[in-house]
């Protein structure tokens, strides 16, 4: 699997997807317009379809690099199907070296000071 960076984060093992199916002597490897990668195998006669494991997660409100905010605003962002946690961080540091809100442990979309 890759993450939307393109760093694989799960290789095909010799046992292949663990479904029972074997990926045998890589030989080809092609991307589509979807950021999907293809590896095909020519021992096995197959291929397997490499995809994206998460989805990147926008703010939604306040807009990204606002100012002026009252100090106690809501946070929200789009929900990512397969994310049971989120990570939030706020800093006026844009290389965030002084977090105002650093909190792991969200389950919700909605973060409230």
């Amino acid at each position: 699997m890759m993450d939307p960076e393109g760093t694989i984060t799960r290789i095909i093992g010799p046992e292949g997807d663990g479904a029972g199916n074997a990926l045998n002597f890589p030989i080809g490897i092609a991307t589509d317009a979807s950021g999907n990668v293809f590896v095909g195998g020519s021992g096995s006669d197959n291929a397997f379809k490499i995809t994206a494991e998460e989805e990147a997660v926008m703010l939604t409100s306040p807009a990204d690099g606002s100012t002026g905010e009252p100090a106690f605003t809501v946070f929200e962002w789009q929900g990512v199907e397969s994310a049971s946690l989120h990570h939030l961080q706020v800093d006026p540091d844009s290389q965030f070296t002084s977090a105002v809100i650093d909190d792991s442990t969200l389950t919700t979309t909605t973060y409230r000071q």
